[in-house]
């Protein structure tokens, strides 16, 4: 994913952004990459009742955001809290390997489970297409929410 897309993509959308402070301390995908080159965060739809927000490069640990606890999965040991919507949070898996880049539904009373039902995006530019198609109506990973 070139930067060109994922900046077009982001600047064509309803959404507000913040100047880049830098990229994370650990390895992430090449989309997310240019993003934080160009950006903090951004939240998608600020005036929406859906509000997405992508969070900062200093990602906090999935586990710590949505249980308040190091789970010690090995599973879920690299997830971090990548967007924050209300009570929801998606989280971007960073372990090396296939899934290196898979966006999953972090909901508390799932979480972390790393299948069909919960995968959100299998890049970062597919979640913020979702996102942004979503138009701020609706959690739009959850079948028939509106």
């Amino acid at each position: 994913m070139s930067l060109i897309k994922i900046v077009d993509l982001i600047e064509n959308a309803d959404c507000t952004t913040s100047p880049s402070t830098g990229l994370p301390s650990h390895p992430v995908p090449d989309d997310l990459a240019e993003f934080y080159k160009s950006y903090s965060s951004a939240v998608f739809y600020p005036q929406a009742r859906y509000s997405f927000t992508i969070q900062a490069p200093d990602l906090e640990r999935s586990d710590f955001v949505i249980m308040n606890e190091d789970l010690e999965d090995p599973d879920s040991a690299n997830w971090y809290a990548l967007v924050k919507c209300e009570d929801q949070v998606i989280s971007i898996d960073l372990t090396p390997g296939p899934h290196f880049g898979y966006c999953y539904d972090s909901f508390w009373d799932s979480y972390p489970t790393a299948d069909e039902s919960t995968l959100i995006a299998k890049s970062f530019t597919e979640l913020v297409e979702r996102i942004i198609k979503s138009g701020g109506k609706n959690l739009f990973w959850i079948p028939g929410h509106s």
